[in-house]
């Protein structure tokens, strides 16, 4: 680079530095004006006012309630909770020493019992090839004939009797039916 064109590039860089300081404090003017002006509302005013009133009350309750005796009486309740809680958990914890100590003695003298005792004799079961073999289905199913219905009383509805199963023939139906005698046989072409 030549030395007017370094020198064109410094002054250009120096106008945007300077124009984005002087933007950045039109911006930072135009904040602080707005700022005052909100402080000046009447209701930033009133807001104000009234979160100092509730802010005051609630230090006036908190003051009160640690002066009042309800505060030393809750205190007392805990500890006296607390005490009893303790106690409690203490004897619960003697009676579950004492219930575990009963049931071991009551779990050994049925140990003792059942080793006096003579065993008993274990049988095994029976091998699964001692089965008998499944029986062969027939080639035609016998059917039984349905039992004739009898007179019953009106009252009860009446059985429907049972369908019976169809047998299959074993003869295969014709392909083609012959044709008459008087027409002429059509030739059909396969593919």
């Amino acid at each position: 680079m030549t030395a007017k064109q370094v020198k064109k590039t410094k002054k250009t860089d120096k106008g945007i530095l300077n124009k984005t300081l002087g933007l950045f404090d039109k911006a930072d003017d135009f904040v602080d004006d707005k700022v005052k002006q909100v402080k000046k509302s009447k209701a930033f005013g009133t807001a104000t006012k009234t979160l100092k009133k509730v802010e005051n009350f609630v230090e006036d309750k908190m003051d009160e309630f640690e002066k009042s005796e309800t505060k030393k009486k809750l205190d007392k309740a805990i500890k006296k909770t607390g005490k009893k809680a303790e106690k409690t958990l203490k004897n619960v914890g003697k009676e579950a020493k004492k219930a575990g100590k009963k049931l071991a003695a009551k779990t050994g003298k049925k140990l003792i019992e059942l080793s006096k005792s003579k065993p008993a004799k274990v049988t095994k079961p029976k091998a699964a090839a001692a089965k008998k073999p499944a029986a062969k289905p027939t080639a035609k199913p016998t059917v039984k004939p349905a039992p004739k219905a009898e007179a019953k009383p009106a009252s009860k509805p009446k059985a429907k009797p049972a369908a019976k199963p169809v047998a299959k023939s074993a003869a295969k139906p014709a392909a083609k039916p012959a044709p008459k005698a008087g027409t002429k046989p059509v030739k059909t072409s396969k593919k």
